[in-house]
This record gives C-alpha cells, sequence and structure tokens, in this order.
C-alpha cells in the first residue's frame, strides 16, 4: 500500500489575504491623495468651479424662457449669462472659453438650443429668437446658439446676435470650441 500523499502546510497568507491587502493599501494610497488634493488650494478652486458650473446649468435649464424653448421644441434649452460662464472655465483652467467676438459682452446672455437630429420639426432660428423674447421680456441683446445634440454632428443650425426683439444683429463667426 502506497501512502497517501500529504499536503504541505502553509506556510504564510493565503493569495485571498495578499489580494484583500494590497487592495486596501491601494483604496488608502487613494483616498489619501484625493483628501490631500480637495484640501489643496488648486483642488478648492476646482471643486468650487465644479459646484459654480452645476449651479449655472440649473439656473439656466430653469431661466425664463427656457420652457417656452422646450415647448417650441428645443430638446434642450438653457440661458446663461456669458460673463459667468467665462469666469467659471477660467476657474476650472484647462478650458479655453469660446471666442463669441467684439459685439457680444460678458453681460450679454446665451440661448442655447439643442435638438437630437431625429426630432421632427425642428424651431427656425427665427423661431427661437422670437420665442424667448417674448417669453423672458428680453431688454438687451442675447446670442443664440442652436444645433443638433448629436455627437458626431459638428454643425451649428444658427449661431448669431439677436436684438431684444428677436431680430437678427450678426452672424457670429464659427468658433471650433463651439463645436
Amino acid at each position: 500500500m502506497t501512502p497517501e500523499p500529504t499536503k504541505p502546510e502553509r506556510t504564510g497568507p493565503s493569495p485571498v489575504v495578499i489580494l484583500l491587502s494590497v487592495f486596501a493599501a491601494l483604496l488608502m494610497t487613494c483616498a489619501t491623495a484625493g483628501y490631500m488634493f480637495v484640501n489643496s488650494e488648486r483642488g478648492q478652486e476646482l471643486v468650487k468651479g465644479a459646484q459654480e458650473l452645476v449651479e449655472l446649468v440649473t439656473q439656466a435649464q430653469n431661466a425664463p424662457g427656457a420652457e417656452e424653448l422646450r415647448a417650441l421644441g428645443c430638446d434642450q434649452a438653457m440661458i446663461m449669462d456669458v460673463g459667468r460662464m467665462m469666469q467659471i472655465l477660467g476657474t476650472l483652467g484647462g478650458v479655453d472659453p469660446p471666442d463669441l467676438g467684439e459685439d457680444v459682452s460678458d453681460d450679454t446672455l446665451m440661448v442655447l438650443c439643442s435638438m437630437n437630429s431625429s426630432s421632427a420639426g425642428a424651431p427656425t432660428c427665427e423661431q427661437i429668437a422670437s420665442t424667448y423674447a417674448a417669453a423672458s421680456n428680453a431688454t438687451q441683446p442675447f446670442v443664440i446658439f442652436a444645433g443638433e445634440n448629436e455627437p458626431e454632428s459638428s454643425e451649428q443650425a444658427c449661431q448669431g446676435l439677436y436684438s431684444p426683439y428677436g431680430e437678427l444683429l450678426s452672424e457670429l463667426e464659427e468658433d471650433p470650441a463651439l463645436q
């Protein structure tokens, strides 16, 4: 009769314990690095900029005229202050603010209307301008950017500076940053 082979005794930790230990060490390292970054001056600036961006977008989606633009056919409609947007983009860094031209000042409002390419009966730029002007009781010129909300489409339906009455004042030159 041959003796049964015996299992060698383990002398160290199991592979599962080793993997869990490595994972815990990585988790602690990431948590520490994240904590240090968020508490750094630059980290605080980025966190503040991100919070301000979320606040700006929330306000833009609920601004006067946004609901009417969605009813008109804009899948997404936002109205935001150009100066505030530029300030937030500057805070975030690494993002070049778009060049809106010399006719657009920091106190100009920007009307954004994005549509799905499958949207039937998408509004024209003239309809967007007149609807926004009437719904918001605009008192100053505003900029409109309207186009498709498809990643592969960079084509703008229109971009221009409009009077408070919804009349086109000037076309804006296409800026690659806006596409």
